[in-house]
């Protein structure tokens, strides 16, 4: 039983970094070269950091982001839009 835990801690952590590198970074270069006064731009660390501790616990949802290419320009753009909004 603890093996199984063990592996599912380990895909929760490949996928929660995955989805920062695949998902955020892109949205978080866009905000920083469009939007220069906002809270995103300015706490980088605390937004990766946050955005991290999410995917971790919803590692199975960011899996399928990362496997459909369509969803996830879906949520891309959603995301890019709410976090272009916050000042």
């Amino acid at each position: 039983m603890g093996l199984i835990i063990e592996y599912y801690l380990f895909f929760c952590l490949v996928t929660s970094i995955t989805g920062l590198l695949q998902i955020y970074t892109p949205i978080h270069r866009r905000l920083q070269n469009e939007v220069k006064d906002n809270k995103v731009s300015k706490h980088p660390v605390v937004s990766y950091v946050t955005l991290f501790i999410l995917g971790f616990l919803t590692a199975p949802l960011v899996l399928i982001l990362l496997l459909s290419n369509k969803s996830a320009d879906v949520f891309i753009e959603s995301m890019f839009d709410a976090l272009k909004e916050s000042k």
